[in-house]
């Protein structure tokens, strides 16, 4: 969509955002982030306007976040959130991931671990990794995730926790 184009569908969006059917404001948000995104994205890395594209973008998520969404719209709007270093919204995203996605929990206990590391909340990604030590169905999983949340707590340097940790959940 471009220039006009771009103007005509903010109208129609904006409409359909103040709906009283809530599919309709669902979709017409869907496309407000897909239409932000593509404008960020087509910008220069340099070019003076990115960083109001960035800042709409990222309100288009929060916004978004009070929404119902399937699981492939949540990963990626949880991923477009941690493209935009917004790791605290990515983290809200994986969490709700997490709780939606029972067969693929592990894997987005992870992302959000990893999220909540970039982050410097040390505590909350041990906490992550600790909860995917949980759900692993194999030794190796289960080892791999309890050395990952005893590392997030060392890389806190908290060692009285990391200890604490250690005993709590050492399992097999």
């Amino acid at each position: 969509i471009k220039g006009q184009r771009i103007s005509d569908a903010t109208r129609i969006l904006d409409r359909l955002a103040r709906s009283d059917d809530a599919n309709a404001r669902h979709s017409a948000l869907a496309i407000r982030v897909s239409i932000a995104q593509k404008r960020l994205y087509s910008l220069k890395p340099n070019d003076p306007a990115r960083p109001a594209r960035i800042r709409e973008l990222d309100a288009l998520l929060h916004e978004a976040l009070a929404d119902s969404w399937d699981n492939e719209q949540l990963k990626m709007l949880a991923q477009q959130a941690r493209g935009l270093n917004d790791n605290d919204l990515a983290a809200r995203y994986y969490s709700l991931l997490a709780k939606s996605d029972p067969e693929h929990s592990r894997e987005w206990l992870a992302a959000l671990a990893q999220t909540q590391l970039g982050n410097q909340q040390h505590r909350a990604a041990a906490d992550a990794w600790f909860a995917a030590q949980a759900q692993a169905t194999t030794r190796d999983e289960k080892r791999a995730a309890f050395i990952a949340g005893l590392r997030a707590l060392q890389s806190g340097n908290d060692m009285v926790a990391t200890m604490q940790a250690a005993d709590q959940h050492i399992g097999d």
